[in-house]
């Protein structure tokens, strides 16, 4: 599959390079497994004219590493280490004797790993850049997709980096229009085609590679589930585990049994206290690191209440983790006994309920897309529900213009009651009577409407 996309991150790379032209700029970027990192970075590598040193951490001896690195300085730069490195002590001696003589960019992929290697390489590094900084130049760039792990080495106060990163970024998500060129790109060009896809993967770049690489794009969507998913072979079978287990640890039994309760639909704290079996008192410091340490679950709040409102809700904010924790994870002694064709034929049976959820989601990126572009305008943009079964799947306001837009998202026009979803905003127009006088918009949307727009409805009086 071609490269997609990152033109603003391969610019914020090309702008940390200038600035290394005088000074060693020292460089974190982050972001989960298959989010596209390492081929980001191989990209720019292949653009850029500066002389590069790329570095894979993998857990291994540190003798083996010290080897296989004096053979990548060799190959890649000409520059030979002599008769090797005695430890890594001696190894970034090297490299900053190179980058006093020479702008380099050094990438070390991985980064976290060196803990299993040898945990004083930390404290090794620190002190070849406090001691040559200054007289270094070059790009010194260091990727990890242990999020957690990533944040203990740089932001705590008494890990030896602390404090010495020159800039930092997090890479996220491929955006909704590249989802949507990539699908066109192989021939898939409808909305429910965008919405089904988008469901699953979101915007990981890696998973639309392994469909095209397994031509699932051409498949029906239960044999694609069958064969691409939950087939003994898919590497996607598995994908929660291995994703998530070096981020948990010993511990990760109770963080995938919160994250199955989420996915399931549990998504206040008593429900996911029942469901999972911890109790509420100690359930706080789990949903916490989970939401700051691991940015895998986020906690919204309904439209217009402050962020700590006690109706907020908890959601896993990774569309495919989502996904496997509802329907694999629980399944796994299933698949194995019976295989994955009966599951298939279950999952798609419940994917009208999975893709309804993400359909608002989509929608929100598509709305956000279009404010971008200038083709809509709106100030606050959010979902609205309350403590009994008044809920709005969207709303946005336009404050300058006192425009206040409601959304409703069904996948079939078939399911839309106007008269229902009037009273549910009569419902929010009570507490939030500050709009009583502004103009009131509903949008009904839909995957089969052109832009996902069935129909537009005023309500102002």
């Amino acid at each position: 599959m071609k490269f997609y996309d990152r033109q603003e991150e391969l610019e914020k790379l090309a702008s940390f390079e200038n600035l290394a032209d005088r000074n060693l700029f020292f460089i974190r970027m982050t972001g989960r497994r298959r989010i596209g990192k390492t081929l980001l970075v191989r990209e720019y590598l292949k653009r850029t004219d500066a002389q590069s040193l790329y570095f894979f951490v993998t857990k291994k001896k540190e003798k083996l590493l010290l080897e296989e690195y004096s053979a990548i300085i060799s190959e890649q730069l000409n520059e030979f280490p002599g008769i090797g490195f005695k430890d890594f002590d001696d190894f970034f001696k090297f490299l900053f004797s190179l980058l006093k003589r020479k702008k380099i960019i050094a990438v070390f992929d991985e980064f976290q790993n060196f803990k299993y290697v040898n945990d004083a390489i930390f404290s090794i590094l620190q002190k070849h850049i406090d001691l040559n900084k200054q007289q270094s130049k070059g790009l010194l760039l260091v990727i990890g997709s242990v999020n957690s792990m990533m944040r203990r080495i740089f932001e705590n106060a008494d890990q030896p980096l602390y404090g010495r990163l020159n800039g930092s970024f997090l890479l996220r998500h491929f955006s909704l229009e590249t989802v949507k060129e990539i699908l066109t790109d192989h021939g898939l060009t409808s909305n429910d085609d965008l919405l089904f896809f988008y469901s699953l993967f979101e915007g990981i770049p890696f998973y639309y590679n392994y469909i095209s690489e397994r031509d699932g794009f051409s498949k029906s969507r239960q044999n694609f589930i069958k064969e691409d998913i939950l087939d003994e072979n898919s590497i996607l079978l598995n994908e929660g585990r291995e994703i998530l287990l070096e981020e948990f640890g010993k511990d990760y039994s109770t963080y995938f049994s919160i994250l199955e309760a989420i996915a399931g639909g549990a998504t206040t704290m008593s429900r996911i206290a029942d469901i999972s079996g911890i109790a509420v008192h100690s359930l706080g410091r789990y949903i916490s690191e989970l939401m700051e340490d691991h940015e895998l679950i986020e906690r919204r709040a309904p439209f217009d209440s402050k962020e700590s409102h006690k109706m907020g809700r908890y959601y896993i904010n990774d569309n495919f983790l989502d996904f496997w924790f509802r329907y694999i994870f629980k399944n796994k002694s299933r698949i194995e006994i019976l295989g994955g064709e009966r599951l298939a034929a279950e999952i798609m049976e419940d994917m009208p309920v999975f893709m309804g959820k993400k359909f608002e989601k989509l929608m929100i990126a598509y709305l956000s897309v279009l404010n971008r572009e200038g083709r809509l305008r709106f100030d606050r943009i959010g979902q609205y529900w309350d403590r009994g079964e008044t809920e709005i799947d969207i709303i946005f306001t336009n404050d300058r213009e006192k425009e206040i837009y409601f959304g409703e998202c069904k996948l079939s026009p078939k399911r839309f009651n106007i008269e229902a979803i009037e009273a549910k905003i009569r419902k929010f127009l009570a507490v939030g009577s500050k709009y009583s006088s502004w103009k009131k918009v509903l949008n009904l949307y839909t995957p089969g409407a052109e832009n996902f727009l069935f129909k537009s409805v005023s309500l102002s009086e």
